[in-house]
């Protein structure tokens, strides 16, 4: 599990929501160092896909020293939402910046070129990792609200870790969902938005 300190966390204030205090299950989803894809398949009981919000890979500007990249080095930008293959909700929002000549040549082919849920790439190839809590806390939503059909200054819970992988930093990664989900292991943003699932893309 990944520890949720005190000294990581932080909050963004103005935002709807910040009053009730974190359930047992949204810690769990915080602080586990499982791939949260497969956490969200089990409590929405759906297969997930990567909807790809933005993607560039290109050589970096300046040094990134959380992924041991040096200016003049590849960098992969990728923003997806995890997406539910028959509901059409978005379940997850994560940005992440890769260090694709850190990783495996097949799995970073893979993973530019299909849907596939990183975390589901990590089973596929059989790729052990180890994550790395950066911070974590609540923000308002703003543009990142719309991919959830929730307003602007509705609150965000997110994570962000760095990856590991043979001893190499690979994915520095931010994940987040609504302040106002999983707020038990019953929870499903199907109950909150019935017939209108093809708002939620």
């Amino acid at each position: 599990m990944i520890r949720l300190s005190d000294s990581t966390f932080r909050r963004e204030e103005g935002c709807a929501g910040r009053s009730l205090e974190l359930s047992t299950f949204q810690r769990i989803l915080l602080s586990s160092d499982g791939t949260m894809t497969n956490l969200l398949e089990e409590i929405s009981r759906e297969s997930l896909c990567a909807q790809k919000i933005f993607e560039e890979v290109g050589a970096t500007a300046f040094d990134i020293p959380e992924l041991e990249l040096l200016s003049g080095q590849l960098l992969w930008r990728r923003t997806v939402t995890l997406q539910g293959k028959l509901s059409g909700i978005n379940y997850l929002y994560a940005e992440s910046l890769i260090a694709p000549e850190n990783l495996d040549g097949k799995f970073s082919d893979m993973l530019l070129k299909t849907k596939a849920p990183i975390g589901k790439m990590w089973d596929l190839f059989q790729v052990e990792t180890y994550k790395s809590l950066v911070e974590w806390g609540e923000e308002c939503s703003g543009n990142t609200g719309k991919y959830f059909s929730i307003s602007e200054n509705e609150a965000l819970l997110y994570r962000t870790y760095r990856v590991f992988s043979r001893g190499k930093p690979v994915m520095r990664i931010t994940e987040k969902f609504p302040r106002n989900w999983f707020r038990n292991i019953r929870f499903s943003p199907k109950d909150l938005f019935g017939e209108k699932l093809s708002a939620i893309n």
